[in-house]
């Protein structure tokens, strides 16, 4: 079975050595498809009144996503550099337009972001499980980490990493932003990815935040509320400030606290890196 994992970042450099080692000895193929365009090709935001410019590198992505990933010199990546203006349809067009024609055609493909980072029991799981369903496309349900790998938020429904059956489809058909298809129900396989979005450098979140307020309603996405950065996420503390996290505008009560999490259920990569034994929960 040939399996290849696709990412599509624009910057990502906190998690992604994590991320493509949580999945590496079980796919065929990685395919870093960077750009160096934000969303909507928006290039610089006004923040509580003042103008600023996105550290834009053209060929690059904003930060230092390419050169850890180039560092990592394994056969198996391959880096192509795509359009980043739209990422409706995105896995659809990187699938049908630049991997399916130039490459060997694999069994499954999955799109997972920089910030994924898969325990290999979850991993086996997930590509076990996948080709046994009726559908041609299944997702991971996701834990959200919070600020740290200690802490999380309540499970949400929102699809995690997309696995695609290339046995079922001869194209991949119109996707949404995360790769799952449009106008139908999407399969929940038995396994959870993790999710490190919230738990990058405050360097990194403030980038993050600041590319989606400028690109959200051009892109038809909720708007963040503009004081998230600092009120909730920076000034973060689990007893004292801990209530109402979500960053959508209007929308906050959606994630309601952040809540600890086992040391013990984390990835094995993150466990490593953060220096946690075995017996720390």
């Amino acid at each position: 079975m040939k399996v290849y994992a696709i990412y599509r970042p624009l910057y990502g450099e906190d998690f992604i050595e994590d991320s493509i080692n949580s999945i590496l000895d079980y796919v065929d193929k990685v395919f870093f498809c960077y750009t160096d365009t934000p969303l909507a090709g928006v290039t610089a935001v006004n923040y509580r009144g003042q103008h600023v410019a996105f550290p834009i590198r053209p060929g690059r992505t904003m930060d230092q996503a390419l050169e850890r990933v180039e560092a990592l010199r394994s056969p198996k990546i391959e880096i192509l550099y795509q359009d980043g203006l739209d990422n409706m349809s995105q896995f659809t067009r990187l699938m049908n337009e630049r991997i399916l024609p130039n490459f060997e055609r694999p069994d499954i493909a999955f799109l997972i972001e920089p910030d994924m980072v898969f325990r290999r029991s979850e991993i086996e799981t997930a590509l076990s499980v996948l080709p046994a369903i009726e559908a041609p496309v299944a997702t991971t349900a996701q834990i959200e980490l919070w600020k740290t790998p200690d802490w999380a938020i309540p499970m949400r429904n929102r699809p995690g990493v997309t696995f695609w059956n290339l046995r079922k489809v001869d194209q991949v058909p119109p996707t949404r932003r995360a790769a799952e298809p449009v106008g139908w129900d999407m399969p929940v396989l038995p396994a959870v990815s993790h999710n490190f979005g919230f738990c990058i450098s405050p360097r990194s979140m403030l980038l993050k935040h600041l590319l989606a307020i400028a690109f959200s309603r051009p892109i038809d996405d909720s708007p963040p509320s503009e004081d998230w950065y600092d009120t909730v996420w920076l000034s973060w503390h689990p007893l004292t400030n801990n209530r109402n996290l979500e960053i959508a505008a209007g929308f906050a009560h959606l994630i309601p606290f952040a809540m600890p999490y086992r040391r013990a259920n984390l990835p094995e990569t993150i466990r490593a890196r953060f220096g946690y034994e075995a017996a720390d929960d």
